[in-house]
């Protein structure tokens, strides 16, 4: 099928040229008989100029001869101004005889001009065509071979185990297609008081569902048989087949941890395709170690990317609002697309490799953001429903643009049949154990998601869709308390229980 079809892509092509080819041929004839005309014009003008040198009345000369006044007619409005009742003298009769003989080779000069323009369009259109062909059938084995690779970005993005003999850590092996981010701006996204927006401005709009409702309530008590806090946890369930919802507190602001790092992923994709940052090698690899193993190095470097706000010392009044303000961009992207009790402008701690140094904890401008009251401090705030919602935006291909929404699938994206048999390490960020994929049927769903965890919360927002297309949802969990951050079970009980309800017929 697809040889017949570039078969017929060839012989497309091959019939458009000689299309082009008999189009050339026609109009330099034409061209031709135009050149011959113009001299016929020319003489026959010039020869009426002659017999008129005896004879001042120019209609004489059309009347007495017929045949010449049917090939001149194109000029006879012009004859009416000749006569004699309207001529005074003979200079004024030459001048307008010079003008009318003058003026039909300047038209046919105006004709030839646009001729030769489009002959010119239409040797430019063969070329094309011809470097066309010439560079589809040079590339036909490359793009063979890469028809796999670069055509779609698949969901869930193959890893390999580690190899036996080497040591074990929950570190991710490099991605096999892993996605680089746009090469070039494909798009410019609305920008309001020079502000980049975020280019989704209407909220998602679902209906009010009592099966996830009884969903919903079931989490609930299950958190409460953990003696868990209710009163800091939030939830939020949307249903994409159905295109439903329900939550519990999930208007209610929490600490995100790394959760937010999803949201910053997402501008660091509107700056690229806008044309505000140039995408290189450094980017892909600090978007991949941010999003896969929630670097907070790579992170601190994208932040200081996307806002032109680095970490800095403490700052004076004036030059600290103005570093601020750039910070604050990252709220202004959201907020001003519908995005509502969101913060997002500070940075993830500790950042043990900020350019050759260590900051574990805010410092300088980092803590002067937090505010002047150091026991109440100003933190980064996400609702449950905003993270689900910003999920269910890139899954459905709305963020940004389609190209980025799949660039930012494939990083998201958790292959679970390895990462369920990946060990914990203390020392690294591990995005399925103890979170939401962890019981999760490996070989049955796609899983993309991203999760957050400090020693006073965990949090995550993940996209779980079974490979039959029956059960297609956004969950997302917050819990921000040390409870949670302490409990290894809590997150992989709700998701499971939430799973078999979703997928129950």
């Amino acid at each position: 099928m697809e040889q017949r079809s570039q078969q017929q892509s060839s012989d497309n092509r091959d019939q458009k040229l000689a299309e082009l080819e008999i189009r050339l041929t026609q109009a330099n004839q034409v061209i031709a008989n135009l050149q011959q005309q113009n001299l016929a014009l020319k003489k026959q003008f010039y020869n009426q100029e002659s017999s008129q040198e005896g004879n001042e009345n120019p209609q004489h000369n059309i009347v007495s001869n017929p045949q010449k006044q049917k090939k001149i007619r194109p000029s006879q409005s012009q004859n009416n101004y000749l006569q004699p009742s309207l001529i005074h003298n003979k200079t004024q009769i030459n001048k307008q005889k010079n003008h009318r003989i003058n003026k039909l080779p300047h038209l046919h000069f105006y004709g030839l001009v646009i001729l030769i323009i489009s002959i010119i369009v239409g040797i430019f259109g063969i070329s094309y065509l011809i470097t066309n062909k010439n560079s589809s059938q040079s590339t036909k084995p490359a793009n063979n071979s890469a028809k796999n690779t670069s055509a779609t970005i698949p969901l869930s993005t193959p890893q390999a185990l580690p190899k036996p003999g080497l040591p074990v850590t929950n570190t991710p092996v490099t991605i096999s297609a892993n996605p680089r981010l746009i090469s070039k701006p494909v798009a410019v996204l609305t920008s309001i008081n020079s502000d980049l927006i975020y280019n989704v401005f209407e909220t998602p709009q679902f209906q009010k569902s009592s099966k996830l409702k009884a969903i919903i309530d079931d989490l609930v008590e299950r958190v409460k048989s953990h003696h868990l806090s209710t009163e800091n946890l939030s939830i939020t369930l949307i249903d994409l087949n159905q295109n439903t919802i329900a939550g519990y507190q999930q208007e209610t602001p929490r600490f995100p941890a790394s959760v937010a790092k999803l949201f910053w992923l997402v501008i660091l994709q509107a700056k690229i395709q806008s044309g505000s940052i140039a995408p290189d090698s450094a980017i892909d690899l600090e978007s991949n170690q941010m999003i896969t193993q929630s670097d907070n190095d790579a992170t601190s470097k994208i932040i200081d990317r996307i806002t032109n706000a680095p970490t800095r010392e403490k700052l004076a009044k004036v030059e600290y609002q103005d570093w601020k303000d750039k910070r604050d961009s990252l709220n202004t992207f959201f907020t001003k697309a519908g995005y509502k009790k969101i913060n997002i402008n500070q940075k993830t701690f500790p950042i043990p490799h900020h350019y050759s140094k260590n900051i574990p904890k805010p410092q300088g401008s980092d803590l002067q953001i937090r505010g002047e009251n150091p026991k109440k401090p100003i933190r980064n705030k996400l609702t449950s429903f905003a993270a689900s919602r910003l999920m269910y935006e890139i899954v459905t291909n709305q963020a940004v643009s389609p190209q980025s929404s799949e660039i930012m699938k494939a990083l998201l994206s958790r292959d679970l049949q390895v990462w369920q048999n990946q060990p914990l390490n203390s020392e690294e960020f591990h995005p399925v154990k103890n979170f939401l994929g962890e019981h999760l049927p490996a070989d049955k769903v796609k899983f993309i998601s991203k999760a957050g965890w400090t020693t006073n919360s965990r949090g995550e927002v993940a996209y779980i869709e079974t490979h039959d297309g029956k059960a297609k949802y956004v969950i997302a969990v917050f819990g921000d308390d040390s409870g949670y951050s302490t409990s290894r079970d809590i997150f992989p009980e709700l998701s499971y229980a939430a799973f078999q309800k979703m997928t129950k017929q």
